[in-house]
């Protein structure tokens, strides 16, 4: 079996980001919610939105996107940290107390179970411990059966909020990591 590598994301990659979003999204949730929201983006139109936040091989607005790859060749999973958690938390409090926020995290469905998500969160904590950050927020609809996962990586429940998902109303899971530091042992 080949090894998994951890790396920062690149412009050239955003096909790769799109297909990884875009399968993982339909395999996780297909029966789960109204196709009307797995079908609303295209690979072509995420590929594009990901094209756009590029700026010299980053994202703009201190993101920290990364990709999980096997031989250096096939993009199999990816995360992304570093928006501001006062954009999308309603709760100011919370959003006060975890300023940064796992955007995403996303792995190929025949990748699943194998320690890339673990990777991939882990380099997310590294690059934002080396802001001086130390704690984490992700929001988790409660559809999504990975919520285990959070748990199992010990994100604590903190809150739940709305969220409006092509006109189907869901709930979105507020968990917390308090200590980046737990969750850098599987870089």
């Amino acid at each position: 079996m080949h090894p998994i590598t951890i790396r920062p994301a690149r412009f050239e990659d955003r096909y790769a980001l799109a297909r990884v979003l875009i399968d993982a999204t339909l395999t996780t949730f297909r029966g789960r919610v109204p196709d009307r929201c797995l079908y609303s983006l295209t690979v072509e139109e995420s590929a594009t939105n990901w094209g756009r936040n590029f700026k010299d091989d980053t994202l703009s607005d201190g993101q920290y996107p990364f990709v999980a790859e096997v031989a250096s060749v096939d993009v199999i999973g990816l995360a992304m940290a570093g928006r501001r958690s006062t954009d999308s938390i309603l709760d100011q409090q919370i959003a006060q107390s975890y300023p940064r926020e796992l955007v995403t995290l996303q792995v190929d469905p025949a990748w699943q179970r194998r320690g890339v998500g673990r990777k991939l969160v882990a380099a997310v904590a590294v690059a934002l411990m080396k802001e001086g950050e130390t704690n984490l927020l992700v929001q988790v609809l409660a559809e999504n059966p990975n919520v285990a996962f959070y748990k199992a990586l010990g994100a604590r429940l903190v809150g739940s909020q709305p969220y409006d998902w092509e006109g189907y109303p869901a709930t979105s899971l507020i968990f917390v990591w308090d200590a980046l530091r737990a969750l850098t042992s599987a870089v």
